[in-house]
């Protein structure tokens, strides 16, 4: 049984923003993202069309998962399932370019792409569990409280993961650079 407004859930959820936000701003799509794409991919209409298959694969799911999320009791298991989904298909990513890499860089941008499917539709209903989540863990007025302290520490995250992706890609050639970017950012979702 859980305690509606305990003060443990909040520190779980500022800890979960502080590290998912570290972990997605490394893997930015208007940077980092982009800057992957464009070293296995001269085509400008690739860059783009990877980045918006990360975006637009979690909005797609949040149609179909709105529906049926509050019919959960519990989503707590679903939301593992998801993580594990986030944690794989980064860490995928990761291994294929550390892998492949440029020695054959269509089978590489493949694997980029299946990874990022791989993420992006699982984000859409982790997304969705996990306001369900915090709908049944917070009570509204407490709801704001622990929002502000999730962003705040979201906001500390991005700034750090700036300084180890600059760090990263200055100490280490492309593409392993980017592979070891990727495996970093599994282990941190």
């Amino acid at each position: 049984m859980f305690l509606l407004d305990d003060p443990k859930n909040n520190y779980k959820n500022i800890t979960h923003a502080f590290f998912l936000s570290l972990a997605i701003s490394i893997a930015e799509p208007s940077t980092i993202l982009s800057l992957m794409i464009h070293h296995f991919s001269d085509s400008v209409i690739i860059v783009g069309l990877f980045v918006s298959l990360l975006r637009s694969g979690s909005i797609l799911v949040q149609l179909y998962a709105a529906f049926h999320a509050q019919e959960y009791k519990i989503v707590l298991p679903y939301l593992g399932k998801v993580f594990f989904f986030r944690f794989s298909a980064w860490f995928m990513i990761g291994i294929s370019i550390f892998f492949i890499g440029d020695s054959n860089k269509p089978l590489t941008l493949f694997f980029i792409g299946l990874g990022l499917f791989f993420f992006s539709v699982p984000a859409g209903f982790g997304s969705i569990y996990f306001k369900e989540l915090q709908a049944k863990l917070f009570s509204k007025e407490y709801r704001g409280k622990t929002m502000a302290n999730r962003n705040i520490a979201g906001s500390i995250a991005s700034i750090i993961s700036g300084g180890i992706a600059g760090y990263v890609l200055a100490n280490f050639e492309a593409p392993l650079s980017y592979a070891y970017l990727f495996c970093l950012v599994a282990f941190l979702c």
